[in-house]
């Protein structure tokens, strides 16, 4: 899309140098920085040892027959939050048995609260991540129930909304045994970690065992996605042999933005990320300039009333003995058509263009970053992701006029988690170049 609208040479050097500038960080800050983090990790004793990572187990108060089981990480040292306590809500309506995990210990409030609405607490210490969460959740949970029919792994690292919120749930909870609600094709390809459900043939596959077994809980956010989200999904697709079922397909978002006219398409616009808006809106603005040349042609054929007239025109020259390519109205009326005919056929083939690499573009990105809103407004898809500001992909002036557009429940909750988190780029020295490239 970029080099659609930039000179194809400006957009090569561009791509030379955006590359060379990133392996430059990428070997003087980002993997120095990553190797000793690793090592740091590697030297504490917690790492190799689940019995010194636990703080404590506790039985919660509220379980439900069957052995459907989700394990969602929250870290909060405050009240539970209204979204999520939406997603708990959802899940012991639907009768799953939850087993919350803490990387820290509850306090005495929120303890109580959690012990309330769950079938188990696990708290920890805070170490790996929601992947090393998700590690001894999973293996204390193994070691109490010998059979697992459905293990859902969820964290609060997105806003649940309420509306549409029971009807996802439904869906993780079918029947195929790999089930994820968006996936990641950028870079290395994998499920996105923040919602995921197993069925009971992979939940008792040797090699998934296996992996929790070997996952080492380390706490770089690249050990986290590396060797956690794209290491289980490789797990799952090649060693269990199981693709994942995704809740939320693109397509549905192309077969809706075909039938658009450019007010309703440029007003989508305004709901993806703020790096590819100008890219798109003047692609958008060409399509409605060509679109404007076929209307003064279509006017002309109206207006020239040689359309109206064509048959008749034809009939005349006929019973003159004239021929078709020497009588000046026919040709005037053929050119024309002709005209506008090509204007219509490129036109409506530049738009089908233009929706294409637009829907490219929400697959290929992170999608629940690049297109969480559109899933949200034309998919009633009811999960955001908490970050969207502090990782610089909306700013907040942009992020607050899309809550009042779309009229998100929890407004005010969701402007005020935001404030809370800051703004990545905001960092100063190195901690701002191992932001900008995804280490922190």
């Amino acid at each position: 899309m970029l080099g659609q609208v930039i000179h194809p040479v400006i957009f090569f050097f561009y791509k030379i140098i955006n590359r060379l500038w990133y392996l430059y960080w990428y070997f003087v800050v980002i993997m120095p920085y990553e190797v000793y983090a690793r090592f740091v990790c590697r030297l504490d004793p917690k790492l190799y040892s689940e019995k010194r990572r636990i703080l404590g187990v506790s039985e919660g108060r509220r379980s439900h027959e069957g052995k459907r089981f989700a394990i969602f990480v929250i870290y909060t040292k405050a009240d539970i939050q209204v979204f999520t306590r939406t997603a708990i809500d959802a899940l012991n309506a639907r009768g799953i048995n939850i087993v919350f995990v803490t990387n820290m210990r509850a306090s005495g409030d929120v303890r109580e609260d959690l012990l309330d609405n769950c079938h188990l607490l696990i708290e920890r210490e805070n170490l790996g991540r929601d992947f090393g969460a998700y590690k001894d959740g999973f293996s204390l949970l193994r070691k109490r129930e010998p059979v697992i029919d459905k293990l859902i792994l969820m964290n609060d690292s997105v806003y649940y909304l309420p509306n549409g919120l029971d009807e996802i749930f439904a869906k993780l909870d079918a029947n195929e045994p790999f089930i994820g609600l968006t996936e990641v094709f950028e870079h290395h390809y994998h499920v996105q970690s923040f919602l995921l459900a197993f069925n009971r043939d992979v939940i008792e596959a040797p090699a998934f065992l296996e992996y929790w077994d070997k996952y080492l809980p380390i706490s770089t956010r690249r050990w986290s996605v590396h060797k956690g989200e794209v290491g289980l999904t490789k797990c799952v697709l090649r060693k269990v042999g199981q693709g994942p079922h995704i809740i939320v397909n693109p397509v549905e978002v192309y077969n809706i933005l075909v039938g658009m006219d450019f007010g309703e398409l440029r007003s989508t616009i305004d709901l993806v990320p703020f790096r590819n808006r100008n890219l798109l809106r003047k692609q958008l603005y060409k399509l409605i300039e060509m679109r404007s040349s076929q209307a003064i042609s279509e006017e002309a054929l109206a207006q020239g009333q040689f359309i109206e007239r064509f048959a008749d025109l034809v009939n005349t020259a006929r019973a003159k003995g004239t021929s078709l390519a020497d009588d000046d109205d026919v040709t005037k009326a053929l050119d024309l058509r002709y005209d506008f005919q090509s204007r219509r056929n490129l036109s409506d083939f530049k738009v089908a263009e233009f929706i294409e690499g637009y829907v490219k573009l929400l697959t290929e990105r992170n999608q629940i970053h690049f297109g969480g809103f559109l899933y949200y407004k034309f998919l009633g898809i009811p999960i955001l992701k908490r970050d969207l500001v502090y990782r610089g992909v909306y700013t907040f002036e942009q992020i607050n006029k899309i809550i009042d557009e779309l009229d998100l429940p929890f407004a005010e909750e969701i402007r005020v988690d935001i404030r809370s988190k800051g703004m990545g780029r905001y960092y100063k020295g190195l901690k701002k170049v191992l932001f900008r490239y995804g280490s922190i």
